[in-house]
């Protein structure tokens, strides 16, 4: 009577699962064992969702054959009687029994509410960005227009001109908005900026 979710199943080709306890039957909403191994087929591959299943195996395969004490963590998706579908957490633990072969030791928790918070978190911060994006995108082509109008402007009153520049006394920085070819010599950079002295 754990309030998590425990079953035992051995780790060859059927799965054959060999104990759940009430905890997990709850889970899948089932009333009995036999309800239960009846809607599993009695079998860890009947447990996991069949869209999971091959990256559940894979990663399960992947984390015993690298930890040294036969540890796993895999998070997958169930149906429980009545069509139901959750997420659940497994621990599990890879044992070498005398009496039963190779067997798993598994702990479950349900983890379907962890997910969606997740999932509404994320949705939130992509909607906080998209906002943002709107904003910014807003402000620079407020900016670009801002800019346009005051190149406009410089070309209306210059036209007379050959060179306009724009010298910022305080930065010491002189910038060409237009440069004649004699003056386009003292900007080797193009139109970066200098020192004004």
């Amino acid at each position: 009577e754990m309030p998590g979710g425990f079953f035992i199943y051995q780790a060859d080709e059927k799965e054959q699962i060999l104990y759940a306890n009430q905890a997990l039957l709850r889970i899948f909403n089932c009333d009995t064992f036999a309800e239960f191994k009846e809607l599993t087929g009695n079998s860890f591959h009947g447990i996991v969702h069949p869209q999971d299943l091959d990256e559940v195996h894979k990663s399960i395969q992947e984390q015993i054959s690298n930890s040294q004490y036969d540890l796993d963590y895999v998070e997958y998706r169930i149906i429980q009687k009545g069509g139901g579908i959750r997420w659940v957490e497994d621990y599990g633990h890879f044992v070498h029994s005398e009496d039963m072969g190779e067997i798993f030791y598994v702990f479950v928790g349900d983890a379907t509410d962890k997910r969606q918070r997740l999932w509404n978190e994320r949705k939130e911060k992509e909607q906080k960005l998209q906002d943002q994006i709107k904003v910014y995108s807003h402000e620079l082509k407020v900016i670009h227009q801002e800019h346009l109008r005051r190149l406009e402007v410089i070309e209306g009153l210059s036209s007379n001109y050959d060179t306009i520049l724009y010298a910022n006394l305080e930065t010491d920085r002189i910038l060409p908005y237009r440069a004649s070819k004699r003056m386009a010599s003292h900007f080797p950079a193009g139109r970066q900026s200098i020192s004004y002295q």
